[in-house]
């Protein structure tokens, strides 16, 4: 086992829980286990108190989250005990999931079962749409941020594609999925395969696995007990699931079972006890050899992966909401930082007129808007970098176009390889009867021969 000092070198630990006494937010050292850094509520009419799961990191300028019982967002730059100056991030009613996107142009919030997207330079209310038939508990962004997910109390998940949210009048989502019997907990997206790979856990102690651009569940999997939370290593090698009674269980995805569905057995499980009450938090390191885990029971541990040992507690002062390894970048220590982008006031309704491009966009349609938007998010950024990644998407489109038009292609191959074995299959009947009928008449007439 690595010692503590060899890990996590370039990360740290942003915590919340749900009292917001003296703070909102915590900013940890993995490594000694010291307090970096302090987020405030800006005064004491509010308790700051985060709602679960809404702690954010909105690129590396600020952090964000959502007041457990208000309708508000914070926003704190990076290296600032201090909320943003002069702005109020008053929402259409309470956030029940928070979801911001990884280049942070994109903030999304679920307002019961409602979905609402802003754009953070402007506080544009870009889009406010309802699927699920009850309210809304996760909102995820996949790793390019082309597309995000949606959870609900309904059991359904809906994959959605950012650029159709943000352009399209009446839109579908790209995927869909309801192999969940009661509420969906948490939702991970994958960093591999283009990001395409969805794990989702539910109160029906199920752990599923989905492809979002096949529409086609993967692989799932049965626990024991009612699963909280979910998440992967970087390389998706080892699949981590915490239930209700504060167990963690690590599951190995390179040795899938061959049937679909799956009840994971005691002698297959790797298990993570430490905690007294319901797990509410999971990252993996970058290094994939630390897990993070936070609990109800106020405790946050950090875990070796490898021996199933705890390496440091971080104690709370109420049950922890939030836990996550984050970047360690030089802004967090740097007093003169300045945030790279402005975040402006939440709109309540949508006031922009036509089709909004949003980065992210797989299949846009003016690249000048697109531009125009990221200009105005980062002054820094170079559009050479922005035209390679829109190059880079469109050749993942082309791609998955090129591989369902071969699917396609191989699917008239199959038919018409039956239609040719049907055919040959009636012409040799017709030649057997043909033969069958003439047979005699030919015996007859050689007989008649021989006799001459």
């Amino acid at each position: 086992m690595t010692s503590i000092t060899d890990r996590c070198s370039s990360e740290l630990i942003l915590t919340s829980d749900c009292s917001g006494k003296n703070c909102s937010a915590n900013l940890w050292d993995p490594v000694t286990g010291s307090l970096r850094h302090q987020y405030r509520a800006a005064d004491k009419s509010h308790t700051g108190a985060l709602g679960q799961a809404t702690l954010q990191p909105l690129r590396d300028s600020y952090v964000i989250g959502a007041d457990v019982q208000k309708s508000l967002l914070y926003a704190w730059p990076v290296n600032s005990q201090v909320m943003v100056p002069n702005a109020r991030f008053v929402t259409p009613g309470r956030v029940t999931a928070l979801a911001a996107s990884p280049d942070g142009a994109v903030i999304v919030a679920a307002i019961g079962d409602t979905v609402c997207v802003w754009t953070t330079c402007n506080g544009e209310l870009v889009r406010s749409f309802t699927k699920h038939y009850q309210p809304v508990t996760r909102l995820v962004f996949n790793a390019d941020g082309t597309c995000f997910a949606s959870g609900g109390e309904d059991g359904l998940i809906f994959v959605w594609l950012l650029s159709r949210v943000a352009n399209e009048a009446e839109f579908e989502p790209l995927s869909e999925f309801n192999y969940h019997s009661k509420t969906v907990t948490d939702l991970y997206f994958g960093k591999l395969n283009a990001s395409n790979r969805l794990y989702s856990v539910s109160l029906d102690q199920s752990c599923r696995v989905y492809d979002i651009w096949k529409n086609q569940m993967l692989l799932g999997l049965v626990f024991d007990e009612q699963l909280t939370t979910v998440t992967c290593d970087l390389m998706e090698n080892n699949l981590f699931v915490g239930d209700i009674k504060g167990v963690v269980e690590k599951f190995n995805l390179r040795e899938p079972p061959r049937s679909i569905e799956y009840h994971v057995s005691l002698g297959e499980k790797f298990v993570y006890k430490g905690h007294e009450a319901s797990i509410t938090a999971l990252s993996a390191s970058n290094d994939c050899i630390t897990l993070l885990t936070g609990s109800k029971d106020c405790m946050v541990h950090m875990w070796d992966i490898a021996s199933c040992q705890i390496l440091l507690t971080l104690k709370h002062q109420a049950p922890v909401v939030s836990a996550f390894f984050t970047q360690d970048c030089r802004n967090f220590n740097d007093p003169k930082f300045k945030p790279r982008f402005n975040i402006c006031p939440l709109k309540k309704t949508a006031t922009t007129e036509g089709p909004v491009e949003i980065e992210g966009d797989l299949d846009y349609t003016d690249g000048s808007e697109f531009l125009t938007l990221s200009s105005s998010i980062d002054d820094n950024v170079n559009t050479s970098s922005i035209q390679a990644k829109i190059n880079k998407i469109e050749i993942e489109n082309l791609k998955r176009k090129l591989e369902n038009c071969k699917a396609e292609l191989e699917k008239e191959k199959a038919k018409s390889k039956e239609v040719g074995k049907t055919n040959k299959n009636i012409l040799k009947n017709a030649v057997n009867v043909l033969f069958d009928n003439d047979a005699p008449k030919a015996k007859k007439a050689k007989k008649t021969q021989n006799n001459k």
